[in-house]
């Protein structure tokens, strides 16, 4: 988690503009997502192929049952927004009959709220040549109600499911979580008829915006094997290129996953990686062991700052009160405004060293 900006700026990496160009045929596809891991002008970061971080899966039956409209027809007519997710959860809890427990959402979807604004937590502000703190932003609080109130209004199962069969056996309509939790052994079952879509749009947004899992190489500083380099990223790069590796590719996924259907696949495998959703990632996640890194937190629930304000107001404290985005805002201001001072000292030192 701490490769880009922070282990950049300690340069344990070198820049790979001399062995990759990308505006060449095979890099270009990859250029804009690529231009977010820049220092000084030049890039750090070769993506190689993207895979959506969470989807919402979820029973077509359900919905029929509970006389809903199809999420993926909302999400081909645009549609497919916090409103329209927040109006079909609510309908469902609601119209549970007196001794059946029903719940909205499970999984992993939080920070995709959040980010669906088309904004990260901390993002590089170029005109200060800096990294700054979107604590205070207004759109943030607009997301942080919803996601509170999903909470509150008891539409959100808190605890882990692993797969997606196990959730709507739960009575939980939408299951947010990677594509491996509904894929392989964890596939739907001969007669199962489910549903893909992605997290809903910002209402106020006409972009559709995702944070997307990466894989990706970066070149560690004092390597002088140029050459090997290019080839071995090449290599890997290719295979996410050619049409002939992307067909063989999908006709194995359809070969051990009968029970999807091509509009699942399209949503997860095309529509989020390809250029239907502007990719933003938030530096937050490479700035500090406090901020970034979870291995190295110390509180209740061993999160860094960064993935656990992006969550926390889904979470109750020990009392069993939700806290609210002006409580953990208040919290955390102190902290992440001065990891943010320390990273961006160490980075205008970087850059008078590098002119």
């Amino acid at each position: 988690s701490m490769t880009f900006p922070a282990n950049c700026i300690k340069e344990m990496f070198q820049p790979i503009d001399d062995i990759v160009d990308f505006d060449s045929a095979m890099w270009s596809d990859v250029k804009n997502v690529a231009e977010q891991f820049t220092l000084n002008g030049k890039h750090f970061v070769a993506p190689i192929n993207f895979l959506p971080g969470s989807v919402i899966t979820y029973d077509k039956s359900m919905i029929d049952a509970a006389g809903l409209d199809d999420p993926y027809e909302l999400y081909q007519n645009g549609e497919w927004d916090w409103n329209a997710w927040y109006d079909m959860m609510s309908e469902y809890v609601e119209g549970a009959a007196a001794d059946e427990e029903r719940y909205g959402i499970n999984g992993w979807f939080a920070p995709f709220i959040f980010q669906s604004t088309g904004k990260t937590l901390i993002t590089y502000d170029a005109d200060k040549d800096e990294y700054v703190s979107n604590l205070n932003d207004a759109d943030f609080v607009r997301a942080s109600d919803m996601l509170y109130d999903i909470a509150k209004n008891g539409m959100y199962y808190p605890d882990w499911v692993g797969q997606a069969g196990d959730a709507f056996k739960k009575n939980i309509l939408f299951y947010a979580m990677g594509p491996w939790a509904s894929t392989g052994t964890h596939s739907p079952k001969d007669g199962d008829n489910w549903g893909v879509v992605p997290m809903p749009k910002d209402p106020n947004s006409d972009t559709l915006y995702t944070t997307i899992d990466m894989n990706a190489y970066m070149w560690v500083k004092g390597s002088t094997k140029n050459d090997a380099m290019k080839c071995w990223l090449e290599c890997a790069k290719i295979v996410y290129t050619q049409d002939t590796y992307k067909d063989i590719e999908k006709e194995k996924f359809f070969v051990n996953n009968p029970n999807w259907t091509e509009d699942m696949y399209n949503v997860a495998y095309v529509d989020l990686v390809t250029d239907k959703f502007t990719k933003i990632f938030d530096p937050g996640y490479g700035i500090s062991t406090t901020l970034s890194d979870n291995d190295a937190a110390t509180n209740d629930t061993k999160e860094a700052v960064i993935p656990y304000l992006y969550t926390s107001v889904m979470k109750t404290d020990e009392n069993g009160s939700q806290y609210t985005w002006t409580q953990l805002k208040e919290q955390y201001k102190g902290t992440v405004d001065s990891e943010l001072k320390t990273l961006n000292e160490q980075y205008h030192a970087y850059l008078e060293k590098n002119k």
